[in-house]
C-alpha cells in the first residue's frame, strides 16, 4: 500500500525529482547504513578492484557490440577488444570518485588475489579477449540485437517515482522491428563473478525490477545472465532468472519499502562482508593467549 505523496532520494534536488535504480535498491538492502554513508554523506571509501575489472569487461562488450553493427553498414575495422577492456580498467582505477554516487575514492583495495594494479589489467585483458567473441556468438542465436546499454529512463516507470537503470543487451524477435527495443522480449547481462555459479539474490532482484517495466505494460521479458568467470581458466555460462508471480509482486513491494524507508530517512545497519564501512559494532580479536593445545 502506498501512502506517501512523495519520494526523497539523495539525488533530489529543488530542481530534480530523484530517482532510484536498481543499484541503489541492492546497496540499501545489503546494508542500509553503508548506502546513508555512502550516498548521503559521502564518506571515503576504498574500491574494490572487482568493480574495474567488471567495469572493463562491460566496456569491451558494448564496444565490440557497436562495433559489429557499424561493420556490417560501413565496413569499417572493430577496436581490440584487449585494447579498450585495458585502456577503460586504468580509467577506472584512476578515478578520484565513484560516478554514481560521487563518494571519494581513497584508494583501490586489490583484496587477497592480485598483489598490484598490473597483475588484475593482465586478467582483463585475457578476460576480454574469451569473453567477447563468445558474447558476439550468443548474440547472433538470440535475435536481433535492438539495443545496448538501454536506459529505464526511456519508459515510463512501473512505481510511483523515476527508476534509473541500463540493461546491457534487448533482443526483438527474427520477424520485429529491431528499431523498437521496448518491444523486446529477450534481454541479457552480463556479469563478472569470481568462480562460475548462478547470480546471486540481489542481481535476481535488480533483474526483477527490469522485467517490472514490460510487465507494467502487458509485455512479456524474459531475463538471462551470462556470467563470465574470472578463473585462471575463464569460462562463459548463461543463467535464465526464475520468475513467478509471487515473486515478481514481491520484488515490487520490496522497491516501494526500499524507497520509503530512504524517503523516511531509515538506514539500519546490516554488518556484513560486502560493507565498505565500519559501524561501530564490538568486534572480535585474535587472542594473545590462546587455549591450551
Amino acid at each position: 500500500m502506498i501512502t506517501r505523496s512523495k519520494f526523497v532520494f539523495p539525488n533530489t534536488t529543488e530542481e530534480y525529482e530523484g530517482h532510484l535504480s536498481p543499484s541503489q535498491v541492492t546497496e540499501f538492502l545489503a546494508c542500509g547504513q553503508c548506502y546513508y554513508l555512502n550516498r548521503v554523506r559521502k564518506l571515503p571509501k576504498p574500491l574494490s578492484i572487482n568493480l574495474p575489472i567488471g567495469s572493463a569487461i562491460h566496456k569491451a562488450v558494448e564496444q565490440a557490440r557497436l562495433d559489429a553493427a557499424t561493420f556490417h553498414r560501413l565496413g569499417t575495422q572493430p577496436l581490440p577488444a584487449d585494447e579498450v577492456a585495458a585502456s577503460w580498467f586504468d580509467q577506472e582505477v584512476s578515478q578520484p570518485s565513484d560516478p554514481e554516487s560521487g563518494t571519494e575514492i581513497m584508494e583501490v583495495d586489490l583484496g587477497s588475489r592480485f598483489d598490484s594494479l598490473g597483475k588484475a589489467k593482465d586478467l582483463v585483458v585475457s578476460l576480454a579477449l574469451y569473453v567477447v567473441p563468445h558474447i558476439l556468438k550468443l548474440d547472433s542465436e538470440r535475435g536481433k540485437l535492438a539495443a545496448t546499454e538501454f536506459n529505464l529512463l526511456q519508459l515510463p516507470s512501473p512505481w510511483p517515482f523515476k527508476v534509473e537503470g541500463r540493461m546491457d543487451a534487448l533482443y526483438v524477435d527474427w520477424l520485429a522491428d529491431a528499431t523498437k527495443p521496448e518491444l523486446a522480449t529477450l534481454s541479457s547481462d552480463l556479469k563478472t563473478s569470481s568462480k562460475q555459479e548462478p547470480p546471486d539474490e540481489f542481481t535476481a532482484i535488480a533483474q526483477s525490477m527490469y522485467r517490472q517495466f514490460w510487465i507494467s505494460r502487458g509485455l512479456s521479458m524474459a531475463i538471462l545472465a551470462d556470467v563470465a568467470a574470472k578463473t585462471t581458466k575463464p569460462s562463459l555460462a548463461t543463467y535464465s532468472l526464475n520468475t513467478d508471480d509471487y515473486g515478481q509482486q514481491l520484488t515490487y513491494q520490496t522497491v516501494l519499502d526500499v524507497a520509503e524507508d530512504i524517503s523516511a530517512g531509515r538506514f539500519r545497519p546490516r554488518p556484513n562482508w560486502r560493507c565498505s564501512y565500519l559501524h561501530g559494532f564490538n568486534e572480535f580479536q585474535a587472542a594473545a593467549r590462546g587455549f591450551d593445545e
